[in-house]
């Protein structure tokens, strides 16, 4: 997980910056090219969403961040990879 973490920070720091040693590091410790697809767009809808919501001073109520938490405390239908199973990091 952390050659993941470590190319979503590049991208979202400095962006310009991101090399293919960092992408070699995400395949080395087993992540495939799905996962890499993956991680760079939630990364950059993420920081997209920010922009604009820091850009346009966009605020919530409490209400609505209540809401909003309830929302994904649900069941997301997400499905771990390998079957279910977490990844068990060894290779990261």
């Amino acid at each position: 997980m952390r050659p993941v973490l470590g190319l979503v920070r590049t991208l979202t720091l400095t962006p310009a910056k991101v090399r293919d040693a960092e992408v070699a590091a995400v395949y080395a410790a087993g992540w495939d090219e799905q996962a890499l697809h993956d991680a760079v767009s939630v990364c950059g809808l993420f920081n997209l969403m920010n922009r604009l919501v820091e850009g346009l001073g966009i605020t919530a109520t409490p209400e609505q961040h209540r809401a909003a938490a309830e929302r994904l405390g649900a069941p997301a239908g997400y499905v771990l990879p390998n079957d279910g199973r977490p990844h068990d990091g060894s290779a990261s």
